[in-house]
């Protein structure tokens, strides 16, 4: 099954936030929130917040149940660059996503999901349990805004 590359996750977006200088705080709670998810207890997983404020957290755990997390200050503009992929997608993504949601049929996939607290206009998130092209590629798009918020 096609799965989002999860590897050296946090490696590879920890440079892609560019001016990160190390560990920062997570802002408070309730702070508008753009956060992914992808995988599942046999492939192990990972997670990626873009807050509101442009902090980045990267979490990932392997198939072992290993966690690694960072908290970097990412890029200027990169939630808003998000934010923009996510209104511009992330409704039809949704819709064409939904009959995935809650199916048994990939039992031994995981899940992947997109989704923005508080939620916006058309979109609060996608979740699919099965591979399904659409959401990874929304996943893509978002993370490609932590290399290049334009």
């Amino acid at each position: 099954m096609t799965r989002l590359a999860v590897l050296p996750i946090l490696g590879l977006l920890a440079a892609c936030v560019g001016g990160a200088t190390g560990q920062v705080a997570l802002p408070p709670q309730g702070t508008p929130v753009i956060e992914l998810y992808s995988g599942g207890s046999f492939s192990g997983s990972y997670s990626t917040s873009i807050y509101a404020n442009d902090v980045v957290a990267l979490a990932q755990v392997d198939q072992k149940g290993k966690r690694q997390r960072k908290v970097v200050q990412g890029r200027p503009g990169v939630f808003e660059a998000a934010l923009a992929v996510l209104r511009a997608e992330g409704p039809a993504v949704a819709k064409a996503t939904a009959h995935s949601r809650d199916t048994y049929d990939c039992m031994d996939y995981g899940r992947d999901s997109v989704s923005i607290k508080p939620a916006i206009v058309g979109f609060s998130d996608a979740i699919a349990t099965c591979p399904e092209e659409p959401l990874l590629a929304l996943h893509r798009k978002v993370l490609a805004t932590l290399a290049n918020p334009e």
